[in-house]
């Protein structure tokens, strides 16, 4: 365990600390690292996003700690209160290499959509409906989770049975380890109609209060996207549409509870905004969603928030078209990431950001939302990635076997994907191959997961999410393709030896799906804001928001944050972190 990984991080009014020191810190989420984890041969990915998160200076992954349901991949927990003995020991082994890192995990507990299984699979074994085609969420919908006593009592046991686990690499309870920093209770639940909100906080009430008993030593929130409710109407005008007070998430009440230790919300301007919507606009909505909701947690709610996710897709890209187009990804990340510099950096309560989402150059962009690096032209310091990918690689040559392409190598150029290395597939996406399913029919299965979107019609789906408004395309319902041909190949032969599952590679050509993005690109823009944007809130944790001055466009220099009003800003200035060349801002001009 490093040094840095000795401390719980905890609560102190508005602020995270460790020890005696304030802890700001630059994440991104990675929903599928456990489901991968689980499975030694896809290993390999888990380690490629632990590695880039080292590089881009981020110090918290949030990930998924639940797969529910017999019909899902690698599920955690297949029957009702029983937790998988082989996907937990991928969970431990994930624990063990993030603390290696000095990362931090944000694990969540659950899901409101159907993704991963999450509280639909709760509802389905509560009314013995067998899957997820038999489930008809008008007559048992998710609302029931909620309120019925055999759900929230199997929801109970595995969480309990997950938080007493004890980590077979390290020896410690995951409750007892500084490594995973807190628990989130919920992705993004909601529940709509006539009393949806008292349900909504009745239930992260309780159940906050049964986490904390159960790891006192560590953070306890629950991932609202932080829709303004009925306890704050003078903030509705904040929301991004006008139904959005209605999901049952009222922000506010929901984080009022003490067991809470911070507040969480989410950002996707593409989701909500209509696409048509102008620059400027988004700006103001993007820059007024933030200070909001950290003037609330400030004055009123005392504290910490962190933007748990937030993403912007690229208008060059196969979900180009389904995104707002007068922001460009690196406009929104930049935006973003300088709203909550000017935040931390005047002692507010923005404790926290994590990015939507980093993934391994491998893994396809599903939802026009991922992240990817260039490949490492040095092994990273501590990593290991590419010294392990050389030692995986002469142990095969030793054998006479052919080694696995190392990830990245997938044929995205010629419009090729190598689905036997990937287990990103949905099973809807299988069928809709076979079929020859054209374009508009995906896009209809997508549609027909919402039926919120009063706010601009024509947009694409919020989502039945892996997280947070992206499209329903993920590894929830991985079929492993070839898995039951009879054909051999080298790569299978290896799987085999490795302990993994056998697989049949099979090539197919990816415009049948809803794949974009390239396995071998450079860095792009936004990532390495992010990335300049990690190393400030690295010397924020050193020496404090003093240590962060803001430079006039005159090459003067404030020291201290008093000298910065959050509100306002400051006109042809950029942001200092004393670091060389780490300019975060390069002198652009503040909107406001």
């Amino acid at each position: 365990m490093s040094a840095s990984q000795k401390c719980f991080v905890q609560r102190k009014g508005t602020r995270l600390v460790v020890g005696s020191d304030s802890f700001y810190f630059a994440g991104a989420n990675c929903h599928y690292l456990l489901t991968h984890a689980a499975n030694e041969s896809q290993r390999p990915l888990v380690l490629e996003v632990l590695d880039d998160a080292q590089r881009l200076n981020l110090t918290v992954l949030r990930c998924w700690a639940f797969c529910d349901g017999p019909d899902e991949w690698n599920a955690l927990q297949r029957e009702p209160g029983q937790l998988c003995e082989h996907v937990l020991e991928g969970l431990d082994w994930l624990v063990e290499e993030a603390g290696r890192r000095g990362l931090r995990l944000l694990l969540v507990l659950t899901n409101y959509w159907p993704d991963y299984g999450g509280m639909p699979a709760y509802v389905r074994w509560r009314f013995g409906i067998p899957d997820r085609s038999s489930h008809d969420t008008k007559t048992h919908p998710t609302s029931l989770f909620y309120t019925d006593p055999q759900c929230q009592a199997t929801f109970r046991r595995a969480t309990g049975a997950l938080l007493a686990r004890v980590n077979r690499r390290t020896g410690l309870p995951y409750a007892a380890d500084p490594t995973i920093m807190g628990w989130e209770l919920a992705n993004e639940p909601r529940c709509e109609g006539p009393g949806g909100a008292d349900m909504v906080r009745e239930f992260v009430w309780s159940t906050a209060e049964f986490v904390k008993r159960l790891a006192p030593r560590q953070l306890v929130t629950v991932g609202l996207e932080g829709f303004f409710g009925a306890s704050t109407p003078d903030l509705l005008q904040h929301n991004p549409y006008s139904s959005a007070s209605s999901h049952g998430s009222d922000f506010a009440a929901v984080f009022a509870h003490p067991a809470l230790d911070f507040a969480s919300i989410h950002l996707y301007p593409d989701q909500w905004c209509p696409p048509a919507t102008p620059r400027a606009e988004l700006k103001n909505f993007m820059r007024s969603w933030i200070r909001s909701h950290a003037a609330l947690c400030g004055e009123r709610l005392n504290k910490p928030l962190v933007l748990s996710e937030f993403g912007k897709r690229d208008p060059m890209t196969y979900h180009g078209r389904d995104c707002s187009h007068h922001m460009n990804r690196m406009e929104a990340f930049t935006e973003v990431l300088d709203c909550c510099m000017e935040l931390a950096t005047a002692g507010g309560p923005l404790a926290g950001v994590c990015a939507w989402m980093l993934a391994a150059r491998q893994y396809p962009d599903y939802d026009g939302y991922t992240l990817k690096l260039g490949p490492p032209s040095t092994t990273p310091a501590g990593a290991g990635g590419a010294r392990r990918s050389c030692e995986l690689q002469a142990a095969h040559a030793a054998k006479g076997d052919v080694a696995p392409a190392p990830a990245g190598e997938a044929e995205w150029g010629s419009g090729r994907l190598d689905l036997g290395r990937d287990t990103g597939p949905l099973r809807d996406i299988q069928e809709s191959a076979q079929e020859g399913a054209e374009e508009e029919q995906n896009d209809e299965e997508e549609q027909s997961h919402w039926k919120d979107q009063d706010q601009h019609p024509g947009a694409p789906p919020m989502g039945t999410k892996q997280g947070g408004g992206r499209s329903s395309c993920g590894d929830s319902d991985v079929r492993l393709f070839g898995a039951t041909s009879g054909s051999s190949t080298a790569a299978q032969k290896t799987a085999a030896a490795d302990g993994g599952p056998q697989q049949v590679p099979q090539v197919l050509h990816y415009s049948q799906y809803i794949y974009s993005g390239h396995c071998n690109q450079a860095d792009e823009p936004a990532v390495e804001a992010l990335q300049q944007y990690g190393a400030v809130m690295k010397r924020l944790c050193l020496l404090g928001p003093s240590a962060v001055a803001w430079a006039s466009g005159s090459g003067e220099q404030e020291a201290g944050p008093k000298g910065v009003s959050t509100a306002s800003g400051r006109n042809g200035g950029s942001w200092w972190c004393g670091l060389p060349t780490a300019c975060f801002g390069r002198g652009r001009k503040h909107p406001d």
